[in-house]
């Protein structure tokens, strides 16, 4: 294996272990530094969107629900503020169908948490046709009777007519406590509809 791949290996084994701690079971909150620290790693390019969702899917069908919830926070966290790189990932037929269950799972809270953020991306996605396949699973889970929460503050600050990306910016608009998902780190502006603005938990 040559020096890049080595590094790579290395950066892989990073994000791993940042995983790892964001999706503590014995967590009795989230772990807002290790799930920056998954989003960070992804948006400066240090771990491949692939090998990151890869990791979160295999926190998604773990035994113990807890480690599932904060999986799911990782995953909305990554969804939201790593752009198409990772919403490519996650708008395929087999994470869909893995996402399914989910919805179905016997937790309440898994349940209720993974419904939320269907709705939120769907309506997030509702004018990509590469995104297709999750607006579409947002859709016939709701024909088959799945009842989605009613979106509210913060969730409807990320709701625009296209794939949610960031941007350098010079300003950053933080709230007093973190929102559900969407945690990076501040000096970043969200661009909703063409202006400026960020939802954001800082550090």
């Amino acid at each position: 294996m040559g020096l890049f791949g080595w590094k790579s290996a290395d950066m892989a084994k990073r994000f791993d272990k940042s995983l790892d701690k964001a999706t503590d079971p014995t967590l009795l909150e989230p772990n807002w530094d290790a799930i920056l620290d998954c989003v960070d790693q992804i948006r400066a390019g240090e771990v491949s969107a692939k090998h990151a969702v890869t990791g979160i899917r295999k926190k998604l069908v773990s035994e113990n629900p807890h480690s599932i919830l904060h999986a799911l926070l990782v995953l909305d966290a990554c969804v939201k503020n790593c752009g198409s790189k990772v919403h490519t990932e996650i708008a395929t037929k087999e994470f869909m169908g893995e996402y399914r269950d989910l919805v179905q799972h016997k937790s309440e809270s898994v349940k209720d948490k993974s419904l939320e953020m269907l709705q939120c991306w769907a309506m997030a996605f509702r004018a990509q046709p590469a995104y297709k396949i999750i607006v579409d699973t947002h859709n016939l889970l709701e024909l088959s009777g799945f009842s989605f929460p009613s979106l509210k503050d913060p969730e409807t600050m990320y709701i625009a007519q296209v794939a949610p990306e960031w941007v350098d910016g010079d300003n950053c608009f933080s709230r007093s406590q973190p929102p559900s998902a969407a945690v990076i780190d501040c000096g970043l502006d969200f661009f909703l509809e063409g202006k400026p603005g960020c939802v954001l938990y800082c550090r």
